[in-house]
Formats: structure tokens, C-alpha cells, sequence
């Protein structure tokens, strides 16, 4: 699907519903005249609940008043079963009810697999990720078991939708030797990172799995540029893929500086840098 081609395109990492930090990005992204606010999952998309449903209305809202549009990559901490029971717009995005009940384009969601093309560059999106901690969380309050992933068999159906230059994903793709790689210790076998961190042994095998899975379709579709929330840290990697070297930005959450929570690319995926 090709869409109008926006030249500042200003990526956003989790927000979790915090107003306060969806409203930091909105201003943000007018004040650098971006023409585009591309969030990367975890937005906080939980309308069961009143205070997220005011949080989605007043997004909503800013981003009118601003002249902007949001699309988001949907998270594993989305309410999943809501979102799929709204309606399939022709382009394959799903748009959200604004504060007056009507859907409206001012926040929409990119599904699985869903490819733009903007200036001769083809973005990907790859919503999902494991939830490592779901083991915390309860199912239908604040962890939703219909989470979409990015499943072994869905990896070959994406890579058959073609080549691909940018992919935004709520996950990172498997880099061995980076930084988030040795942050988390991925280095060690589940069973003996799992001294390290409050996650069970199965939930670390799944995330691991997941990531791998990323990794194939980033490869497969021979993309050269990663987006990324999901781990709540910003880095960058490299490392050589099928089309040469391959460029990973992961980003920051909700309370991190703005600096660390976005990041201004243009339509090929290559980043702005301005004061």
C-alpha cells in the first residue's frame, strides 16, 4: 500500500498510556514540524478501561489540534481483544473512535505484515513480542492471551509479501554480540540467566524465540534499517544481513528524556539530526 510520503517521520517508544509523555511527544514531534508520529508498541491501547480510554481521547485530541497523525505498531501489552474487533479500513489499518464515537484516522494501527511505500522505501511493520512477565500480570486486566506474536508460521507468509528496507517492530531482531544482547545476558542459556532476572525459565526460551524470529524476517525481506520498543532502552547495533549492513535503534519508555524516547528519520528510515 502506498501511502502520501511524510518527510519527517518522528519515532516514539513505549508510552504505557501516560498521558503526560503522549503529550511530550505530540509537542515534540510539532515543534521539529514532523509530518508523522510512527509509535512502536506498548501505546497504552487499553479502551476497557476508563483511564486509558480518557488517555486514547485526549491523544486523540492533541494530535488534531497539532494537525498530526499517529500510527502505532501494537504491542504484546495492548488490550489485543479489543483491537481486533474494530474494523479493517481498505489500506489494512485499523482506525480508532475519536472523543465523538466516530473511527477516525487520527490514531491507527498497522497490523502484521502491513508494507507502505514511502519515496521508493518500503516499510514493514511486525507488531508483538512474548511477555516475559505475564506471570505478573492477569489475564483480561493487564495481559490480554490473544497477544498477536510473530509465530513460525507467519514468518514465511511475511517474507513472501517482498522485499523490505525499514522494518518497525515492537521487538528487537536477535543481534548477537550487541548491547541489549549482552544487557540481558542472552549470551547464557535461560536456565542460567534466569539467576539474573525475575522472569521464568519458559518466558526467556519464548522471548528468545521470538527475537529469532524477527531476525528471519528482517533477513528475509533483506531490510537495512530496525525500529524498535518493546526493552525500554535505547542503543543502536549493526550487523551484516542480507543487503549489507543492518541498522537496529531500539527506544526508550514512557519517563525517559525525549532524546532517549524518539527519534527523527526521514522516509528512507535514515535519521535527522537537528538541534
Amino acid at each position: 500500500m502506498t501511502e502520501a510520503t511524510p518527510e519527517r517521520i518522528l519515532l516514539v517508544g513505549d508510552l504505557h498510556g501516560a498521558t503526560e509523555a503522549a503529550f511530550q511527544a505530540i509537542e515534540h514531534a510539532s515543534a521539529l514540524n514532523a509530518d508523522l508520529i510512527l509509535q512502536l508498541g506498548d501505546l497504552g491501547f487499553w479502551p476497557g478501561e476508563a483511564p486509558t480510554y480518557r488517555y486514547l481521547l485526549k491523544a486523540a485530541k492533541r494530535l488534531r489540534l497539532r494537525g498530526l497523525q499517529m500510527v502505532f505498531v501494537p504491542g504484546n501489552h495492548e488490550q489485543w481483544s479489543q483491537l481486533k474487533r474494530l474494523p479493517i479500513q481498505s489500506d489494512r489499518t485499523v482506525w480508532l473512535r475519536d472523543d465523538e464515537g466516530q473511527f477516525s484516522p487520527t490514531i491507527k494501527a498497522w497490523p502484521l505484515g502491513y508494507r507502505t511505500v514511502w519515496g521508493g522505501t518500503t516499510w514493514l511493520s511486525i507488531p508483538g513480542a512474548s511477555s516475559v512477565d505475564r506471570v505478573y500480570r492477569s489475564p483480561g486486566v493487564d495481559w490480554w492471551p490473544d497477544e498477536i506474536q510473530l509465530t513460525e508460521e507467519r514468518v514465511p507468509d511475511v517474507v513472501a509479501g517482498g522485499p523490505a528496507q525499514v522494518v518497525v517492530a515492537h521487538d528487537a531482531p536477535w543481534v548477537e554480540g550487541s548491547w541489549l544482547h549482552a544487557h540481558h545476558k542472552q549470551h547464557l542459556p535461560p536456565w542460567r540467566r534466569a539467576q539474573y532476572t525475575p522472569w521464568p525459565v519458559s518466558a526467556l526460551i519464548k522471548s528468545d524465540e521470538h527475537q529469532k524470529r524477527l531476525r528471519e524476517v528482517v533477513d528475509g525481506v533483506g531490510a537495512t534499517k530496525v525500529f524498535h520498543g518493546h526493552h525500554h532502552e535505547r542503543y543502536s547495533a549493526t550487523y551484516q544481513g542480507t543487503q549489507g549492513e543492518v541498522q537496529v535503534e531500539g527506544l526508550g519508555m514512557n519517563g525517559d528524556p525525549l532524546a532517549q524516547l524518539t527519534l527523527l528519520v526521514d522516509e528512507t528510515g535514515t535519521p535527522i539530526l537537528e538541534p
